[in-house]
């Protein structure tokens, strides 16, 4: 069955969730072209057909929001769908699995898969797809309240430069008791887990710590 072409609000709708996108380097899709096959290009400087700008080199995306059930080889078939798919690595922390990154051949692919999946749900929880332009460190944090906002957790990070925060949610909206912090030098990143692991936030002391990678599974 092939996609609907999205309307004007969705497109809008898809572009105010790639916060992570600079705005030198945001590139405007064009719906009709949605889900169809890539046509070769040979110079990165021309006008692209499909994205209808000069495209970004960036071939990363960013995958958020996963239910921990969804296995590797389901979330990539799904990311095929935009493109030749180089590889796909989920990240969790203690069997919840939160985020992935997504690594295409095509960068072109890459932005396609940003407003072709963003939004759409695997296994009953919508996940979140934006383009992972710079380099980023993550760290885990764990035993947060059931109050605490993104912009909570932001604030209590903000002294060690980080740029994003997230409280991973359920389906339902409600906060599964850990989030990850994003940082632009890894070194910032591990002064936070040094300072803040063990610290108060609201009731509870937090736990921060890398997040471990899935282990590879054949199943």
């Amino acid at each position: 069955m092939s996609k609907r072409p999205l309307s004007r609000i969705e497109e809008q709708e898809a572009k105010k969730d790639m916060d992570v996108m600079d705005d030198s380097d945001f590139v405007e899709i064009r719906s009709a072209h949605l889900g169809s096959t890539l046509p070769p290009t040979n110079d990165s400087h021309e006008m692209d057909p499909i994205l209808g700008r000069k495209s970004s080199k960036c071939r990363r995306v960013y995958v958020g929001n996963i239910h921990p059930n969804v296995p590797m080889q389901k979330l990539q078939e799904l990311f095929e769908s935009s493109g030749a798919v180089e590889k796909c690595q989920i990240i969790q922390n203690d069997k919840s699995v939160s985020y992935a990154f997504v690594d295409y051949h095509d960068p072109r692919a890459a932005h396609l898969a940003c407003v072709n999946h963003n939004q759409k749900k695997l296994n009953g929880q919508a996940i979140r797809v934006k383009m992972a332009y710079a380099e980023t460190h993550e760290i885990y944090v764990g035993n947060l309240c059931s109050d605490v906002s993104d912009n909570t957790l932001l604030h209590c990070f903000k002294r060690y430069s980080c740029w994003k925060a997230e409280v991973m949610r359920d389906k339902e909206g409600l906060s599964k008791g850990f989030g990850y912090v994003s940082f632009r030098l890894k070194e910032n990143a591990q002064v936070a887990i040094n300072e803040i692991d063990g610290k108060w936030l609201g009731r509870n002391q937090i736990r921060c710590d890398w997040p471990r990678k899935a282990p590879l599974s054949n199943d």
